[in-house]
């Protein structure tokens, strides 16, 4: 008898290490699975910001068109003088910033995006905000983009 109870203290101790074993292995797996949420995090915003630098890059190849600047600059200072078929190419080179700028700012609050980034992104499409093409513009079209992007951009013009 003496042996068989020598024999289950054995075996309970044998049990509650393997418990115990179990139980920081859970530990441990859980660290590390929460390190590697970081990292895909991280990588995702490297992803995004490189994204929104890339369609950056591509829309700013339009500059190079002298034709299509001298429109812009005149559809920024003097929107009324442009004809209908020059106010429909602003109106879509213009729509194309406000698309991007909304996505940048669903990144920032989605946190695809860090504040920091965020702020660069926000001051350089509020440079061209304030010109009375781009309110024309924003105050004809702004249903089309969301509501809280709607807000955002309204609190800017507020400020022009």
């Amino acid at each position: 008898m003496d042996d068989q109870s020598t024999k289950m203290s054995s075996l309970e101790r044998g049990a509650h290490v393997a418990e115990i074993v179990g139980a920081v292995a859970v530990v441990i797996s859980i660290i590390y699975l929460g390190y590697q949420v970081g990292e895909n995090t991280n990588a995702v915003r490297v992803q995004t910001a490189h994204a929104l630098l890339e369609l950056q890059m591509q829309r700013a190849a339009w500059d190079k068109d002298i034709a299509h600047v001298e429109l812009v600059l005149r559809g920024d200072v003097e929107p009324l003088s442009l004809s209908p078929a020059e106010w429909a190419k602003y109106t879509t080179d213009k729509s194309g910033d406000f698309n991007l700028w909304e996505q940048v700012h669903y990144s920032f609050l989605h946190g695809d995006l860090d504040s920091e980034q965020w702020e660069s992104w926000d001051r350089s499409f509020m440079s061209s905000l304030c010109t009375p093409g781009v309110s024309l513009l924003w105050q004809k079209g702004k249903q089309g983009w969301n509501d809280t992007f709607q807000a955002h951009v309204n609190e800017h013009l507020a400020s022009c």
